[in-house]
């Protein structure tokens, strides 16, 4: 073998084993998030307050640009998501709420898209699943509506983890060798 064979073998290897490392990382994360719910959901809604107040600033610094129409809108919704942003900031509890309680609604308006995608779609071979798909999921959300506000404390920590968990075991097993 030659250096030039060696080196083409060797950053397989290297990729893989960022690969493997990466969804070791993400699954110990999901784990941690899983067993420590309150702090993923907190750190999840920092997150989301920090998203809303830099797209708010950029909003508003776009507004002020000569090639951007209706300038008192943008600035208006650029104030919005800054004021939206710092409300995630300071009260992460409330705003852990309030992303659950859209969780739940949009899972509902999924389900019975789904199953109402399902019963047009009846002559098709696997409409089945997508039925049972939207039975599932309309009774997550119709589940989370009813154990609100208790659980909107924690459900966003725990879909944190285990989205962590799956996208760490996706690594694993879509590594190339």
């Amino acid at each position: 073998m030659n250096a030039a064979t060696d080196a083409a073998g060797a950053a397989p290897n290297k990729r893989m084993g960022a690969s493997v490392l990466m969804g070791i990382v993400f699954i110990i994360a999901g784990t941690l998030a899983i067993l420590s719910p309150l702090a993923a959901t907190w750190a999840v809604t920092i997150i989301v307050g920090a998203s809303l107040i830099v797209s708010g600033i950029a909003r508003i610094i776009h507004a002020f640009s000569k090639s951007w129409g209706s300038f008192f809108l943008h600035l208006l919704l650029g104030l919005l998501y800054v004021a939206g942003g710092l409300g995630f900031w300071f009260s992460p509890l409330s705003a852990a709420v309030l992303l659950t309680v859209l969780l739940a609604w949009l899972l509902i308006v999924q389900g019975v898209g789904e199953i109402w995608l399902a019963f047009t779609a009846k002559p098709a071979k696997a409409w089945g699943w997508v039925l049972v798909a939207g039975v599932i999921t309309l009774a997550c959300g119709v589940w989370l509506v009813f154990r609100l506000p208790s659980l909107g404390l924690f459900m966003p920590g725990i879909f944190l983890g285990v989205s962590l968990i799956v996208e760490g075991w996706a690594s694993l097993l879509m590594r190339r060798p």
